[in-house]
Parts: C-alpha cells; structure tokens; sequence
C-alpha cells in the first residue's frame, strides 16, 4: 500500500515516522501482512504477541520503502 504523510522521519527505522512534523509530504511504500485464516471482528488488527510477528497470524510489517514523489501514480 502507499503511505504518504507530513510527519519527519523516526530515528528508530521500526518506527517510521515520529509525532514531528516534517518539512514535505513523504511516500512510503508498504506490505502488510493480512493472516489468511484469523478468525476476527472487521475493523479489527492482531497485533503480534511477540517481535518479531509471524505472517501466518499476526499482522506485520513486510517491508517499508521510502519512494520518490516522481515516482508515484498521478
């Protein structure tokens, strides 16, 4: 998925971005696990028990990749 925000850059990479506010709009593009046979509510995130999670039943984080602004879809 496509991430875009104002927020500056988290020193902590597992973080992304922190609660500042950054100078321009940065894209970030995004793979998220979705666990294919979680029993759960519509609207509703499971989140990890522990770090780092596992795909087949947690939601996580894949890969982050920061991306030129040139780069993304009119």
């Amino acid at each position: 998925m496509l991430g875009a925000t104002t927020r500056k850059a988290a020193a902590d990479r597992g973080v992304l971005f922190s609660g500042e506010r950054g100078d321009a709009v940065t894209y970030t593009d995004l793979s998220v696990s979705i666990p294919p046979d979680a029993i759960r509510q519509p609207g509703s995130v499971q989140w990890p028990k522990t770090v780092p999670g596992n795909p087949a039943t947690d939601f996580v984080a894949l890969r982050a990749d920061p991306i030129e602004r040139a780069t993304v879809p009119a």
